[in-house]
Parts: structure tokens; C-alpha cells; sequence
């Protein structure tokens, strides 16, 4: 179960302790720095986003990709997010982060990783929602041919309202 995390009073997002891992989605209240603070033993491995279907092995600079995975203890990947969605795959001896945008997901994100998620906990960290974001019918249509979507048609409907 999520927990609200608070630093110096505020809070600052909320967190998830799994049994091999730490599972954290800050807000507007949070940066690198407060993180950094609240967690001295990890260290925080972040992206350079470019809306792509490009995953990476999580490293000290960051790469041009939207996802990435390690299998190192004590390393923290972190992604930005604004209307896209932040995704956390989760295994004992894997996690990995995901910046899942619109562009992201209609070029296979969610189906190119490098690495076998059967048997995952993912978890879906906060959004924008339709009731904040409006997209065209040629978005729409451009995700229905994304790998993940194309294999369930009547989707389209749920989608289009």
C-alpha cells in the first residue's frame, strides 16, 4: 500500500516498500535534491526524454532514451512526467522506470523492453486524465497500431468518447 512520504513537513509524494524494493512518486513538492536528502544510500539515475521507444541500462549520465532498467542494489531511476504516464516494473533482482507518452507508446515502449516482465508488479504512478487533456482522432488512431493496443480492436470505442 502507497504511504504519503513527507520531508521538513511537506508532503512530498507518496511510497511503496516492496520486499526488494522502494517504489516512489513524488509531486510538485519534490526535486533531486529533497530526494537525494531523504535517501543518502541510493544513488539516482535519471533520463534524458525524448518521447521515443528507446530503453537503456540505468547510468551516472544520462542517455537519450524513456525507459530504463537496472539490476543494481541502491540505485534510484527517476523519470519526469507531465501529461505522460510513469510506469515502475518491478522484480526482485529487476526494476525499471518508464516515461510512457503517447509518441512513446505508439513506437512500442511497452512491448520493446530488453528485458522479460512476466511475473512483474507494475506500477502506474499519477497522470493526467481526460477530463484535463484532450487528444485528436489522428492520435488516437496512431495508438491503435502501437503493438500493445493493435492486439485489442475494441478498444477504440473506450478510447474515442
Amino acid at each position: 500500500m502507497f504511504k504519503t512520504l513527507n520531508h521538513s513537513g511537506k508532503d512530498i509524494g507518496h511510497i511503496f516498500k516492496g520486499k526488494d524494493y522502494v517504489v516512489f512518486f513524488g509531486n510538485c513538492n519534490s526535486n533531486l535534491e529533497i530526494l537525494q536528502s531523504t535517501f543518502p544510500d541510493w544513488e539516482f539515475l535519471g533520463l534524458k526524454q525524448v518521447h521515443s521507444s528507446i530503453w537503456t541500462k540505468a547510468q551516472k549520465l544520462p542517455t537519450e532514451a524513456d525507459a530504463h532498467f537496472t539490476s543494481k542494489v541502491k540505485k534510484a531511476l527517476y523519470i519526469k512526467t507531465a501529461d505522460c504516464i510513469p510506469i515502475v516494473l518491478a522484480m526482485p533482482d529487476f526494476i525499471a522506470a518508464i516515461h510512457a507518452g503517447w509518441k512513446g507508446i505508439s513506437k512500442g515502449i511497452l512491448t520493446t523492453g530488453p528485458i522479460n516482465f512476466n511475473g512483474a508488479n507494475a506500477y502506474i504512478g499519477p497522470h493526467i486524465s481526460c477530463y484535463s487533456f484532450e487528444v485528436g482522432h489522428e492520435v488516437i488512431k496512431k495508438l491503435m497500431k502501437a503493438p500493445v493496443l493493435s492486439e485489442y480492436p475494441e478498444l477504440e470505442l473506450s478510447l474515442a468518447f
